[in-house]
């Protein structure tokens, strides 16, 4: 009966947290998700691939990323891997592939007043985002664009589906602002059952502030249809040239997430740490590898 306690409460977490089926793929990140991920209007790298393409460009070497994260007693696992490459003219390649894994959970049915395993449960989402990013018109000025093929195993079921995305950031002289729109259009995933979900289009805007004490402030409005506001915000102190502290709390306007991160650059290798305190996920702690070839 406990198995089909933690059955019936993953289901319902999934029908939370995938409502959006692009959300799935902040649960991979790890930067981003340390500073509430509100990272519409920050240079941020490999993840801006989940929330605004434009940031991918301050790369300056081929990049390798690969994160790991789990929630639920090791029940639902999120992990990604990328890799970045410069090439002409200021423009910057990015790939990043998240996959979110809900698994290990039995199907039991009652028999004669005892619980009976059928079979196991699975939810397994992927993605395979190509976004490309670079200068417009001036310097100061990033134009982003990406293609996210998603696909989605839901027990027995399939579906997948293609997503556009685009966006840009204008550096200040007090930051940077940036805007951008996912699933542009809305995207539609096909199931095998002959049935169409569509993903909505989701516009988001942010200001970064760059600050004497905190460094960074950084901070997201998010808008989508017949939905309230969503606010996140996040904060980036750096300690050494080397470390950083990062912090940030995200959908403001409900029960807040508040998330915790540190990040440790040694020579061309970054490790990247955040901790978070997810209201039907749990406690998770999530590792992020970082190198530079």
């Amino acid at each position: 009966m406990r198995q089909n306690y933690k059955l019936i409460l993953l289901v319902l977490v999934i029908s939370l947290t995938g409502t959006i089926q692009a959300s799935f793929k902040s649960l991979s990140a790890v930067s981003a998700l340390s500073k509430g991920y509100a990272i519409t209007a920050d240079h941020i790298g490999l993840e801006a691939l989940y929330k605004n393409p434009a940031g991918l460009d301050n790369l300056t070497q081929t990049t390798i990323s690969n994160t790991y994260g789990s929630f639920f007693d090791n029940y639902l696992q999120a992990s990604s891997f990328g890799i970045g490459l410069p090439l002409f003219d200021n423009f910057t390649l990015g790939i990043m592939i998240p996959i979110y894994k809900v698994g290990n959970i039995l199907k039991t049915v009652e028999t004669s007043g005892h619980g009976v395993q059928t079979d196991t449960f699975e939810d397994l989402q992927g993605a395979a985002i190509v976004g490309i990013s670079g200068t417009f018109l001036n310097p100061s000025f990033h134009l982003g664009f990406s293609g996210s093929y998603y696909t989605h195993q839901l027990d027995t079921h399939h579906s997948t589906g293609f997503g556009l995305d685009a966006g840009i950031i204008v550096d200040t002289n007090f930051g940077t602002i940036g805007a951008s729109v996912q699933d542009i259009g809305g995207t539609k995933l096909h199931w095998d059952t002959q049935t169409t979900e569509l993903l909505p289009q989701i516009t988001h805007i942010g200001i970064t502030l760059n600050l004497p004490i905190l460094d960074k402030l950084l901070t997201d409005a998010s808008f989508e249809k017949n939905k309230n506001t969503s606010y996140s915000i996040g904060i980036e102190k750096h300690l050494a040239k080397e470390f950083s502290l990062l912090a940030g709390a995200n959908h403001l306007e409900e029960k807040a997430e508040f998330t915790l991160g540190a990040q440790l650059t040694i020579d061309n290798i970054q490790l990247n740490y955040a901790y978070s305190e997810h209201e039907e996920l749990g406690t998770c702690h999530k590792m992020g590898l970082q190198f530079q070839l």
